[in-house]
């Protein structure tokens, strides 16, 4: 492992980006963040164009929140 190496993805966490498509409880939503579009799950459902938060990273979906919140 080289030193000070790391994960890019890791580093998603904490970013901010902005829902594309809406995420509901019943389906994924899409978020972009850094100008890379990612699957995305959140506690509440968030409409598109809404400001987010990543908070965590489950392999290649991201969990977020409303950045307000």
């Amino acid at each position: 492992e080289a030193k000070g190496f790391t994960d890019t993805v890791d580093m998603l966490v904490g970013k901010k980006g902005i829902v594309m498509q809406a995420i509901t409880n019943e389906a994924n939503g899409i978020v972009k963040v850094d100008g890379d579009t990612w699957t995305a799950i959140a506690d509440s459902s968030i409409d598109a164009g809404e400001k987010v938060v990543v908070i965590k990273r489950h392999s290649t979906i991201l969990q977020v929140k409303k950045e307000s919140e």
